[in-house]
């Protein structure tokens, strides 16, 4: 499975309730390295509304204007598109883009086809995915856009999840591209035990009710 976070029921600000698919990960201090990620949990407008009708190219707005996209985090990133296709027939239509990976089960990282007939990518030819869309060759449904991304630098996010602040869990990839459910955060807190499911069910409807305006990432200090 895919590599999420969680976010704890105390974490505020922009990140509250939060689902995040993490598609980049490197330890070196060199080059860009550091943790790189999406939200798949927040939606936002749709592509019509995202790019201005004079920017958008014709075959894109027939294609997608009407496709929403997500909110994938708070640094400014332009769109950036996941899509699923059979790997087969990826390379016939050409959109490319890098595969999404699962978590090893042994020593082997391994496509997210392993155990579909399909592999979900991240990025590619916008563009291509929008003729084969038109031309009836790639699912509408099986592309997801999104703008803005989550990343952390070399050492933050384990920093993070060592203070708490992050579930990190394994998860279906389809979850990038599938329709955003309204509590796919709670159900995903629900999944990871007793414990965590009687403090989620305890504390979402006061911090929903108290803290929706909040801008401050963090712990909310209860006295």
């Amino acid at each position: 499975a895919g590599c999420f976070l969680i976010a704890h029921p105390l974490l505020l600000g922009f990140f509250q309730q939060s689902v995040i698919c993490l598609l980049e990960h490197t330890e070196s201090d060199e080059g860009n390295g550091g943790t790189y990620g999406l939200v798949v949990n927040r939606m936002g407008k749709t592509l019509g509304e995202v790019i201005r009708p004079d920017s958008c190219p014709e075959k894109l707005s027939k294609a997608f204007s009407a496709c929403p996209v997500r909110e994938g985090g708070p640094v400014h990133v332009s769109l950036q598109m996941v899509h699923a296709c059979e790997p087969e027939q990826q390379e016939s239509l050409g959109v490319g883009g890098t595969v999404l990976t699962m978590l090893p089960s042994g020593n082997d990282i391994t496509s997210t086809a392993i155990d579909s007939d399909r592999a979900i990518y991240f990025q590619g030819n916008v563009e291509e995915a929008a003729d084969a869309v038109v031309a009836g060759n790639l699912k509408k449904e099986n592309v997801s856009f999104y703008v803005g991304a989550s990343c952390w630098t070399v050492g933050q996010l384990q920093n993070e999840i060592e203070r708490g602040f992050w579930y990190p869990v394994r998860a279906p990839p389809e979850i990038v591209l599938d329709q955003p459910k309204k509590d796919l955060w709670l159900s995903m807190m629900c999944a990871l035990g007793e414990d965590e499911a009687n403090l989620t069910h305890l504390l979402v409807s006061e911090l929903d009710n108290v803290f929706e305006n909040s801008h401050c990432d963090g712990f909310h200090d209860e006295k």
